[in-house]
């Protein structure tokens, strides 16, 4: 179904964007936020049914997704550490002056 949808929305984007490229890609992003802050309300609504996002999954019933679940847990954190590496990186001035210099 959410397949289907962004086909739709990529069809439109692709009829516009010959025409009008910037109204197609604001119109395409658009959509495509819109269709995922859907998504994500469904999927985070604890007072409907669950939802299925594929009705021939085998699994639906009977997986148990504890394991995977503390996994992803455990390596959460993790991430936090590479971002303050990135953003420490990104801070520190070169020390060395462009390559172009050194020929001076």
């Amino acid at each position: 179904m959410v397949i289907e949808r962004v086909g739709q929305i990529e069809a439109g984007w692709s009829d516009l964007r010959l025409k009008a490229p910037e109204v197609a890609l604001g119109d395409a992003l658009m959509r495509l936020g819109l269709l995922q802050r859907a998504l994500r309300r469904r999927l985070l609504d604890t007072l409907r049914s669950p939802f299925k996002l594929n009705s021939h999954d085998p699994l639906g019933k009977l997986a148990d997704f504890a394991e995977l679940d503390a996994m992803a847990d455990a390596l959460w954190p993790a991430t936090e550490v590479i971002r303050a590496i990135e953003d420490v990186q990104a801070s520190v001035a070169p020390i060395l002056p462009p390559s172009s210099r050194l020929a001076d």
